[in-house]
């Protein structure tokens, strides 16, 4: 098969070939996917680069998450009802992923698609909109009134936004550019700072006391998650799921002793073992429900494997969209 195949993690620009690869045979519990669609994100670059919270043995063919139809199997009567069906499949940490013409895979990992679902959308129901449903899990189930999030203009930030404004839960939108907050509020959303404006502490701040926001969900790191904690009340909690500014997060020490506030991580494979497989089921038909207005990710391009260097690049921008690699 044609692969898009990592030899060793480094940078993306110089580490990732196209090849003939051996195709997968499934091994027991697995099914054999055709791949259609897998996309490109910013915990990809993180993976390749050796960043990311697994690391698969090289060779290796990145990719965390794909649509495709199931052609074979070795799943038993699970993998019988999957054949011929078009599932999104979220890809296995000790074998080959999906930026390739096949992928063998769990069955369990595999979640057959309703036929109004289209592929684009079925190729990134899994990690974005579970990562949204999770993070508006943690409000409501933590009991705090409002919630802060950082990234706000990217492809989850406004998944997390429209979720949001539809069940009346406040919420605090950061963002780093003053044009990336104008195109926020000019599509409705309310309470969008931009973090290069001089203020951005002190607005925050008064925000944050306004509407009682006392948990953050944060994709940056470093001084950001100094400045959430430091802008809520006393006992709230800094969530990070992401480090675009490459540092790791910080906690001033009054906050910690004085305020009692929290930095925890999150990574939504964990969230989802530690709530069981009843309920992550639940969370995928959720997804499929709300449908693609409300959880789908603006494609900017569908590109073909041999245009890898292209989809680096345009990943590179940070763009709130995403690249599908179509094989």
């Amino acid at each position: 098969m044609r692969a898009i195949v990592l030899k060793q993690y480094g940078d993306p620009k110089t580490s990732l070939r196209l090849e003939e690869f051996p195709t997968p045979v499934p091994r027991r519990g697995e099914v054999l996917v055709k791949i259609t669609a897998s996309p490109f994100h910013p915990a990809d670059m993180a993976f390749i680069a050796g960043y990311y919270g697994i690391r698969r043995p090289l060779p290796t063919v990145p990719g965390l998450e794909a649509t495709g139809t199931v052609v074979a199997h070795n799943a038993g009567l699970h993998g019988q009802y999957l054949m011929g069906k078009r599932v999104a499949c979220s890809a296995p940490n000790d074998a080959l992923g999906p930026w390739a013409e096949f992928m063998a895979v769990s069955a369990i990992n595999c979640a057959p698609l309703k036929r109004q679902t289209s592929d684009e959308f079925g190729a990134t129901l899994l990690i974005n909109p579970l990562t949204a449903l999770a993070q508006l899990n943690l409000v409501r189930d933590g009991g705090n009134a409002a919630f802060i999030q950082t990234a706000a203009g990217s492809a989850l930030g406004r998944m997390i936004a429209r979720l949001a404004a539809e069940r009346g839960v406040p919420a605090i939108h950061v963002v780093r550019r003053a044009d990336a907050a104008e195109a926020l509020r000019a599509a409705g959303t309310a309470n969008v700072l931009s973090s290069d404006t001089a203020d951005f502490a002190a607005r925050l701040k008064e925000l944050a006391g306004r509407l009682k926001a006392t948990i953050a969900f944060d994709a940056v790191g470093g001084e950001m998650t100094e400045t959430l904690a430091a802008a809520m009340p006393a006992r709230s909690k800094v969530v990070v799921y992401g480090g675009l500014s490459g540092q790791s997060p910080r906690l001033s020490l009054p906050d910690a002793i004085f305020a009692e506030k929290v930095v925890e991580g999150f990574w939504v494979p964990h969230y989802l073992r530690k709530v069981g497989m009843l309920r992550a089921l639940r969370m995928i038909g959720d997804v499929q429900r709300l449908g693609e207005a409300r959880l789908g990710t603006k494609i900017l391009a569908k590109l073909p494997l041999e245009r890898i260097d292209e989809a680096i690049a345009m990943q590179s921008r940070g763009t709130e969209g995403k690249v599908l690699l179509v094989p």
